[in-house]
């Protein structure tokens, strides 16, 4: 079973690409489906690339058909 969204953002990919990077885990009280997003590593480079290992918990809101009792 696959699911996708797709979602339009009407802002500066910059902006956007800055706050997706860094300010992920602040962001999840506007994500329906999402727990907690906890950073577990982020690493600058003296290049100016960063590299960030994030850890997701879901927490889907699933039909009631699909509970497992």
């Amino acid at each position: 079973m696959n699911f996708k969204s797709t979602a339009v953002i009407k802002h500066p990919i910059d902006l956007v690409w800055v706050t997706m990077r860094d300010k992920t885990p602040e962001l999840v009280g506007l994500l329906d489906d999402v727990e907690s997003v906890t950073v577990r590593e982020r690493v600058e480079q003296d290049s100016g690339d960063v590299n960030v290992i994030n850890i997701w918990q879901a927490a889907p809101k699933l039909p009631s058909f699909l509970h497992v009792i």
